[in-house]
């Protein structure tokens, strides 16, 4: 059976987040509670563990992503053995991911503004090359 995997419900006053790293691969098994994805919010840092043990077949959103509480990003195959996904499956999907995502998020995840900061950048027209950073790591 397949099962979707969403990203959770944010803290009331959070709309959006960040998806920063993915911790299993398509075509890898997980175990129920393993951490798929490290999800950054303005505010907290959430882990989002497996609901149910299975191969992860497909990633909707990689690394970098914006995304919304409820978005499907993942999906696991409940009934699927590992073996049953080729690695070089994974690796055109995974090519096909990072083409899709925006220019900004790719590359270097370390520079990338927080969802709160890149608003007042969208909003006031800059780019975030041109600000200095002032937290830690800049």
């Amino acid at each position: 059976m397949i099962i979707d995997i969403k990203v959770p419900q944010l803290s009331e006053s959070v709309a959006e987040a960040n998806l920063l790293a993915w911790h299993r691969q398509i075509g890898e098994g997980v175990a129920r509670g393993d951490n798929l994805v490290d999800i950054e919010t303005d505010k907290v840092v959430l882990e989002l563990p497996a609901p149910k043990a299975g191969v992860l077949v497909e990633i909707l959103k990689g690394a970098g992503a914006r995304v919304l509480a409820g978005e499907k990003i993942a999906r696991i195959d409940t009934e699927a053995a590992a073996t049953f996904v080729s690695k070089a499956g994974a690796a055109a999907r995974e090519e096909e991911i990072s083409k899709s995502l925006p220019e900004t998020s790719q590359g270097d995840f370390s520079r990338m503004p927080m969802p709160s900061a890149r608003k007042i950048l969208d909003e006031k027209g800059l780019d975030p090359a041109d600000v200095a950073g002032t937290g830690r790591g800049g």
